[in-house]
């Protein structure tokens, strides 16, 4: 199949709409999700970018995540006792953000198991890093995640680049990709890790495939002079299979916050080392950031 012209342009246009989804709770357990919105996906991916503990997201998410389509989800929970059962199942078109015309290869389809053994987190706190609360009680929130892309020509499935051959046809590849993460919360104490998993059925091509590894903890501290200043670190690690697009890197980051009105207000500086394969010295990335919101 040659590409169309009409196909082309959109994919090629920038990224403009995030987020337009419709929500209906048509029962007190189940509401339905239409439009285009967040894939339930990794942890650290469904974290709003305002309510993140460092600068930016771990190079996990950055290449394995399955960000946003257009789709349709139904999201349910239960109680079990004290514990508290989350599931959604998602059906989406499978080429990714943004694009409407078209669908050059099959659909996307996702599911999302998460247990919390010791019930609700306070404010939600499962989905915004840092124990901002201060949980009075141990809180943990397991997750897993399955996707698969049908007929993917995103080199990410959902992003990355679409693949071509010598011809100018579309390259396909079936994609899976596997989560698997914890949320842990105590007393000022946060925690967060993700392991993650994904395969191409095609070899050799230019499809994204591999594991990775993060985990990421931080301290807030409660004392008068260090208010609500928390010190954080986070190691993750990409490798990539065979013939994949990813190449290995190890990373290595520490972050300092000042949260003044939470996550509506702060200001945050982190550092990171990054060894990446192949290169003789490491590489340094310094950030800084003030956060706004209202």
């Amino acid at each position: 199949m040659n590409p169309t012209s009409d196909f082309d342009e959109v994919g090629r246009s920038p990224k403009i709409i995030l987020d337009a989804v419709l929500k209906w709770k048509f029962h007190k357990n189940f509401t339905l999700w239409m439009g285009q919105t967040k894939l339930p996906g990794n942890r650290e991916r469904v974290i709003s970018s305002q309510n993140l503990q460092f600068v930016d997201r771990s190079i996990l998410n950055s290449e394995f995540n399955i960000d946003r389509d257009i789709s349709v989800q139904l999201h349910s929970e239960f109680l079990a006792h004290k514990a508290l059962l989350r599931f959604v199942a998602a059906l989406s078109t499978g080429e990714g953000r943004d694009i409407t015309v078209g669908n050059i290869g099959g659909f996307g389809y996702t599911g999302r198991f998460e247990f919390l053994p010791m019930g609700k987190f306070s404010s939600n706190g499962d989905y915004f890093s840092s124990d901002l609360s201060r949980e009075e009680k141990p809180k943990l929130s397991l997750g897993f995640t399955y996707d698969f892309n049908n007929n993917a020509s995103r080199e990410g499935g959902y992003l990355g680049n679409f693949l071509e051959d010598a011809n100018g046809n579309y390259l396909h590849s079936n994609l899976t990709t596997i989560f698997g993460d914890l949320m842990f919360k105590y007393s000022g104490f946060s925690m967060l890790a993700e392991v993650a998993r994904k395969k191409s059925s095609v070899k050799n091509i230019g499809f994204a495939s591999g594991t990775a590894v993060s985990a990421q903890m931080g301290y807030l501290i409660n004392a008068p002079k260090f208010k609500n200043v928390e010190f954080a670190l986070r190691y993750s690690k990409i490798n990539p299979d065979s013939g994949s697009s990813l190449t290995e890197i190890a990373e290595y980051t520490f972050g300092i916050s000042k949260y003044v009105k939470k996550h509506n207000l702060k200001l945050q500086t982190d550092l990171s080392l990054q060894d990446i394969s192949g290169n003789d010295q490491l590489k340094v990335i310094y950030r800084i950031q003030t956060e706004f919101s209202f």
